[in-house]
């Protein structure tokens, strides 16, 4: 379960949250430079990629627009032991408290990638406790939006990871990463699933 909500109903909360912020402000995004529009070496500053560092590299996309890029993670090849059996993109420091809810949002989609699923999640390094939201992203070569509600389990700063991964060849392309703390007094549940374009195989 990730924080109070399964990842399959998370994807079907709407946030209608009054008072979390001072009237005219957004909350502030716990996670550095998630519109990785900071390049650091020509990698987006903040972020860094975990795997067998012969298949699996972290790289920036530009924009068609001509706005800010996006993030392209690819693995090449997914086998081996231990931290080389996936791709991952993670960054450190996106600290959480204990008991506060928070919204996951971020935009993404994915090329060869038989699964179609990317998993993400907080953990916290220092004793690899999990921090209360874990969820799977179902990704297509469309971008699509996502969103999730969870609530922090434990508290972790600095020891905090986000962590994007998938353990398969294929590149994840990502943008628009958000974690931002919300006052959850006023939910409403819209569409549970998106349409994957796949058949129900379970009658009625």
């Amino acid at each position: 379960m990730a924080g109070f909500l399964t990842p399959l109903l998370a994807g079907a909360v709407l946030i209608l949250a009054d008072g979390a912020c001072p009237a005219g402000e957004a909350p502030a995004n716990l996670v550095a430079n998630g519109d990785f529009s900071a390049v650091r070496d020509g990698r987006p500053a903040g972020w860094e990629a975990s795997g067998d560092p012969k298949t699996v590299d972290l790289a920036l996309e530009a924009a068609s627009d001509g706005g800010n890029p996006c993030a392209r993670l690819v693995c090449t090849r997914c086998d081996g032991a231990g931290g080389w059996t996936h791709a991952m993109l993670l960054q450190m420091g996106v600290a959480v408290e204990a008991g506060r809810t928070y919204e996951f949002t971020c935009r993404a989609r994915a090329e060869g990638l038989a699964g179609r699923t990317v998993a993400a999640a907080i953990s916290d390094t220092a004793g690899w406790h999990p921090c209360g939201f874990e969820t799977d992203l179902v990704v297509t070569p469309s971008w699509a939006s996502y969103r999730r509600l969870f609530k922090a389990s434990r508290s972790a700063g600095r020891s905090a990871r986000l962590q994007i991964w998938y353990t398969e060849p294929g590149t994840l392309y990502i943008d628009d990463v958000r974690i931002v703390p919300v006052d959850a007094g006023r939910i409403e549940f819209a569409t549970a699933l998106p349409d994957v374009g796949a058949k129900n195989l379970v009658p009625n």
